[in-house]
């Protein structure tokens, strides 16, 4: 059974201890990882390549052809034994500081069906 005097001095029943609250691991999303991919460079992007199959440098030559014409870079395939790639990547703490808070602003959480067509309408 437990007393209580409402006459003391000090009637403020004691507080339980208090946790301290633990703080949440950061979170890693993948649109955070594309939004830090993005923000990389590209400089130099050379591709030449020999599968050592005739038949299969015949069928991916044309899709090599298409690539290099639409990308604007070199790439292609050859049928010399030969293969090589550069590639050259840039990037900087700035770009991937400026990529995690356009990130942060700018995502919206959709979290059902209806909240998607609601933004979407707008």
């Amino acid at each position: 059974m437990r007393r209580i005097d409402l006459f003391a001095k000090n009637a403020k029943p004691q507080a339980k201890s208090i946790k301290p609250k633990r703080k949440k691991p950061f979170k890693v999303s993948f649109s955070r990882i594309a939004a830090v991919l993005k923000s990389f460079k590209i400089n130099k992007c050379y591709l030449n390549i020999d599968t050592g199959n005739v038949q299969l440098n015949g069928m991916l030559y044309p899709c090599f052809y298409w690539l290099g014409k639409a990308s604007h870079k070199p790439v292609a395939i050859n049928f010399l034994d030969q293969n090589e790639i550069i590639l050259e990547i840039e990037n900087n703490m700035a770009r991937i500081i400026r990529a995690l808070i356009f990130h942060l602003f700018t995502f919206k959480k959709q979290k059902s069906w209806t909240t998607l067509m609601n933004y979407s309408a707008n």
